[in-house]
């Protein structure tokens, strides 16, 4: 259980490191060349680990690889990625991954329905402090309880639509990983079917696409590798977490990445965003919810 543990808060931190990352890359420049580079050294590197360290496409299954094809295009593959590189450009990255942690409260609820298993009391109250969280947050980011904490950034309930999204595909991410290695497909396998599935989408898109992509400047180039890097760390380690804790306890130990996010926003994004109480105390109740429900 300990290994899980590790590899559920390495990729906490993979994935902070890619918020943050992706805030620096995506100042006047447009979100989608961080897509193009995503999908690209992903396919890449998971390509190479595969034939390098894995087995190839050997015991292969349609229905152990359909599950990594479906997170791949509407998961953290491709759509998840749209959408909170887009959340991260209107909202900011502290914001926007201390929402998406509400995630684990889909976890639970799609276990619980799904394979009928009980919620415990202490489950329940880290279910109800992530949601609490999260409405906090939302309540401060439009500019209430100004008399409390500085000036807040305004957004409209429009810009939630992208991390609400995130939400419920994150949410269901793990269970629908963890029911592709059931039938014998490695890490390995799971993870380049998941980003060249995504990529091949996105590729026909660009295709058919009409939209030009802003050149990128030499100076934004690194941030951007940085995060395509983190969040092809992160969902690796998230796999083979799988592999030793229940999906609902990888949901929620990863979403202790809001407060590595605070700490990399507080020491990478200075000038860029503030972090300050009301950005701080929302992300704790979250962490404290995935705590719970962690060791519930």
């Amino acid at each position: 259980m300990l290994v899980g543990v590790i590899l559920s808060l390495g990729s906490a931190l993979g994935s902070a490191g890619g918020y943050v990352s992706i805030k620096r890359g995506l100042e006047n420049v447009d979100y989608q060349l961080f897509i193009l580079s995503s999908v690209l050294i992903g396919s890449f590197l998971s390509g190479c680990l595969l034939w390098i360290m894995g087995t190839g496409f050997h015991g292969l299954t349609i229905i152990g690889s359909l599950p990594f094809v479906i997170t791949g295009i509407f998961g953290g593959g491709l759509l998840v990625r749209v959408a909170l590189s887009l959340s991260t450009e209107t909202i900011g990255a502290s914001e926007t991954h201390a929402f998406v942690s509400a995630s684990p409260l889909v976890t639970v609820f799609v276990e619980a329905v799904i394979l009928q298993e009980t919620i415990s009391v202490q489950a329940s109250l880290g279910t109800l402090s992530i949601v609490f969280g999260a409405s906090l947050l939302s309540y401060f980011s439009r500019g209430k309880g100004t008399q409390l904490f500085e000036t807040a950034h305004r957004i409209d309930y429009k810009d939630l639509i992208f991390p609400a999204y995130a939400i419920v595909m994150v949410g269901i991410q793990p269970i629908l990983q963890q029911a592709g290695l059931e039938p014998g497909t490695t890490p390995l396998q799971g993870l380049f079917i998941r980003f060249i599935s995504g990529g091949a989408v996105y590729t026909l898109y660009r295709i058919l696409s009409t939209r030009k992509i802003q050149r990128i400047r030499k100076e934004q180039i690194g941030f951007f590798v940085l995060a395509s890097l983190c969040w092809f760390i992160s969902p690796l380690l998230i796999i083979y977490a799988l592999q030793y804790l229940s999906a609902s306890i990888v949901a929620s130990l990863t979403r202790v990445g809001p407060l590595f996010t605070v700490i990399l926003t507080h020491l990478y994004l200075k000038g860029i965003e503030n972090v300050n109480l009301k950005k701080l105390s929302p992300s704790l109740l979250i962490i404290l919810g995935a705590i719970l429900i962690s060791t519930g």
